[in-house]
């Protein structure tokens, strides 16, 4: 079974890159039902150096052991180093050395571009990686065609190194195979279905149970951290529940959707309004949000002396629940808005002080 490798770049890739990682761990890690001591047949974030190791001679090492490598490609890959360079034109860039070292190795290389990046063009790179345009490469949308674009990339690598092998059958004691089953007496196979049938319900009902209540606690949730270099901001979001959608981050939008493609969560950055009093745009709101048949449910702040740059509001409209938080700053508005079906309360009501505790943002918005 050939060992797959995945070099990213966390600014640009890092959340969809869990997610592509997650999805061929459960087809080729778990499939082969490996033992907790053996080598992982995917590997994600192998330049975790040892102190005081050469981290090229690192590298290569662990690409000794590694058979083909994906080099997730987003809008930011190249890298921005605040010289006007990009980080890929250093001899030291990790994304440079991963990629140059698979070359070199004659590793196969998939380029995976995601939400259609274009490959870069051949004069943009260093010379060591120019091969890098020749590889036929993958796309993978982070929207709804997720599924099937990681099916279809899966199929390649299978058929660059062949496909996991199955977990082995169980054998009898002491290594030997389990003797043919004796035959059951003829009244016997009603008995076995309502059994069955019972046991079907039973697992079912459990693993409903703890479903739900897993993607309920947050303890259980993995984070990704995003920073947006368009919108100026920083935020984490749950992998497990969400994806982020930055097809529209040159408008200034980034949008958090759920695995049916909903965008439950939206990110923005707008203009300031003609009156920047921050407490009259927040009335402003409440006014339009009631016209509209919005029921409040939280206005904040509710003193006076509380006041500064934010404002949040809170409320119910037709089985739909929403939270909006906006903070004023010196060019522009920048909100994070909750909208998600009623059901979903109970999640939301965790998520929501998690992500804006920690929700990070600049004084205005950045020049690109």
């Amino acid at each position: 079974m050939a060992r797959i490798a995945i070099s990213y770049r966390r600014e640009d890739s890092g959340w969809i890159t869990g997610r592509i990682f997650d999805r061929l761990k459960n087809h080729y890690d778990d499939a082969t039902g490996a033992a907790a001591n053996e080598e992982p047949v995917v590997v994600l974030d192998y330049d975790s150096t040892p102190v005081g190791v050469d981290f090229r001679n690192y590298i290569k090492r662990v690409f000794d052991s590694c058979d083909v490598l994906l080099a997730v490609i987003g809008p930011d890959w190249m890298g921005d180093d605040g010289t006007g360079k990009t980080r890929l034109s250093h001899a030291d860039d990790w994304v440079r050395i991963e990629i140059e070292t698979a070359l070199k190795k004659n590793i196969p290389v998939i380029p995976v571009l995601i939400d259609r990046t274009p490959m870069p063009a051949r004069d943009d790179l260093p010379e060591d990686v120019r091969d890098l345009v020749y590889r036929q490469a993958a796309v993978i949308d982070t929207e709804i065609d997720f599924n099937a674009h990681m099916e279809r990339l899966i199929r390649q690598i299978d058929r660059l190194s062949g496909p996991p092998p199955a977990k082995a059958k169980p054998s009898g004691p002491l290594g030997l195979v389990s003797p043919p089953p004796v035959r059951a007496p003829r009244h016997m196979p009603l008995v076995y279905g309502l059994a069955a049938v019972a046991l079907c319900a039973i697992g079912i009902a459990v693993w409903f149970y703890l479903h739900q209540r897993s993607q309920s606690e947050p303890a259980n949730w993995t984070y990704t951290v995003y920073r947006s270099p368009d919108l100026g901001v920083t935020f984490a979001f749950p992998r497990d529940l969400l994806s982020l959608d930055t097809t529209d981050r040159k408008e200034l939008k980034l949008y958090l959707r759920d695995a049916d493609g909903r965008p439950l969560i939206q990110i923005l950055r707008t203009p300031l309004p003609d009156n920047k009093d921050v407490k009259a745009g927040r009335d402003q709101e409440v006014a339009e949000l009631k016209r509209l048949d919005y029921t409040l449910t939280y206005i904040a702040p509710e003193l006076d002396k509380n006041w500064s740059n934010w404002y949040v509001l809170s409320g119910v409209k037709l089985g739909t629940e929403f939270y909006f938080r906006r903070w004023y700053t010196d060019d522009s508005v920048v909100s994070i808005e909750f909208i998600y079906p009623k059901e979903m309360a109970p999640i939301f009501e965790k998520l929501v002080p998690i992500m804006t505790q920690d929700f990070t943002y600049t004084s205005t918005i950045p020049k690109t």
